[in-house]
């Protein structure tokens, strides 16, 4: 189902607080199918051991997920689209609830951004809170899917100021919404189709920070084969540095290539069409980076 590629640098800064993981699970019977989970964090600079609070959220929520996802799939009669954003909202809403317990001591005060995916047949289920971004490339073009939780963003929605670089003002990553606060963990959501080509990309705000979506298309066109896939999140990350990102910067890629065929998953009104749902039986593999070390 998915190609997986990762890669991260901590720019000009001592500490690498951002963590990724990305696991594909695979099945044999009744038939071939597969589903894939992608989860990003970033630890929110100017708060203590954001690097901890990322790499909990990234470890919590990957866990949770394989848990549930995988119980969902091999009983596919149960499953709905509001089943499984229930399951991303529970994985976020569990993995906030530990982060706070834990901020005491040299980790008080400890948050960070979140932002991950599960696809399911060829439908992608997105959460995220804070500003680490997911985007879908498709025919050529680059898409938006999450919305920034800023006050960058919430200015520029109530148009007191036009889109612009986030390196243009001082409070543009004064993020509303973060784990490690009861209040402010509520994720948002979107549910998306996936067409055979399609690439998925997590990243933390590094990267959008000084390229622009244009930019970004630019590199993902040099890199969209199968054959240089595995090169794009280098090429992402490298087009960052040279561009002066201040913050470390990582991306997370995933191309969605189905193999198989599977059952109908129906997701009512909500987009058109039948999308198909696989039954989960065993991990095919992970891929896993925390402080700059894959695993």
């Amino acid at each position: 189902m998915m190609q997986i590629a990762l890669h991260t640098h901590p720019g000009p800064r001592e500490n690498l607080e951002d963590a990724a993981q990305a696991v594909v699970i695979q099945s044999s019977l009744p038939s071939p199918a597969e589903a894939a989970i992608l989860v990003l964090a970033d630890g929110v600079g100017g708060c203590n051991k954001g690097e901890v609070a990322s790499r909990l959220a990234v470890q919590l929520i990957l866990s949770h997920l394989m848990i549930q996802i995988n119980a969902l799939l091999l009983d596919p009669g149960s499953a709905n689209p509001d089943k499984v954003l229930d399951i991303l909202s529970q994985a976020i809403a569990e993995a906030n609830q530990i982060i706070c317990e834990q901020a005491h001591g040299e980790c008080a005060g400890m948050a960070t951004t979140i932002v991950c995916g599960v696809i399911l047949g060829s439908i992608l289920f997105v959460a995220w809170a804070g500003d680490s971004r997911m985007y879908r490339h498709h025919n050529g073009k680059l898409q938006r899917l999450t919305r920034d939780h800023s006050e960058l963003q919430r200015r520029v929605d109530a148009g007191e100021i036009p889109a612009c670089s986030a390196s243009d003002y001082p409070f543009a990553h004064r993020i509303h919404r973060y784990l490690g606060d009861p209040e402010r963990g509520q994720p948002e959501f979107h549910v998306s189709p996936l067409e055979p080509g399609n690439i998925i990309i997590l990243c933390s705000d590094g990267l959008p920070d000084v390229l622009t979506d244009d930019q970004i298309n630019n590199v993902i066109a040099r890199y969209a084969s199968e054959k240089d896939f595995s090169n794009l999140p280098v090429g992402l990350v490298t087009q960052a540095l040279d561009h002066g990102t201040q913050d470390n910067v990582t991306v997370l890629c995933g191309r969605y290539q189905p193999q198989a065929t599977f059952g109908s998953f129906s997701l009512g009104q909500t987009l058109t069409g039948v999308y198909p749902m696989a039954a989960a039986q065993a991990i095919r593999h992970i891929h896993t980076l925390t402080k700059g070390v894959f695993q």
